[in-house]
């Protein structure tokens, strides 16, 4: 199924191309996202992007490199100072990944920076577009 999201980019782990969202009025609610297909710079942590792709159900195979049996010692052997943030963002970003109770993955196709969008405006342009969608059809 083809939606369009946006969410507020949480954790961004570069070597597997997957971010973690979060809806930007509930952090409660979030969404792992395959990001092999589009730009990694707009998945800067604390961003708000927009995104179109597929929404899927989350399989084990889909997890690449979200179980592997790593650990902080091991990725940090050899890290310089600037690395070891980001090993230890990677742990984080599993563990979070891991845990996601909505199961869901959206295949991301298209993606777009959207810092300055007014999100409450945002929302509720799409609330009326709703409604007037079901008067039409009912």
């Amino acid at each position: 199924m083809s939606v369009r999201v946006v969410g507020r980019v949480e954790r961004y782990d570069a070597s597997s191309n997957q971010a973690l969202l979060s809806e930007p009025n509930n952090n409660a609610v979030k969404l792992l996202v395959d990001a092999r297909l589009t730009d990694s710079d707009n998945f800067q942590p604390g961003s708000l992007v927009m995104l179109i792709g597929e929404l899927s159900t989350l399989t084990e195979d889909r997890l690449e490199g979200v179980h592997e049996n790593r650990t902080v010692n091991e990725d940090l052997e050899g890290a310089e100072v600037g690395e070891v943030s980001h090993s230890l963002k990677y742990e984080e970003t599993h563990k979070d990944i891991a845990s996601c109770q909505n199961l869901l993955i959206l295949t991301a196709r298209v993606s777009k920076c959207v810092d300055r969008l007014d999100y409450k405006l945002y929302a509720q342009a799409v609330r009326v577009w709703r409604d007037l969608r079901e008067a039409k059809y009912t």
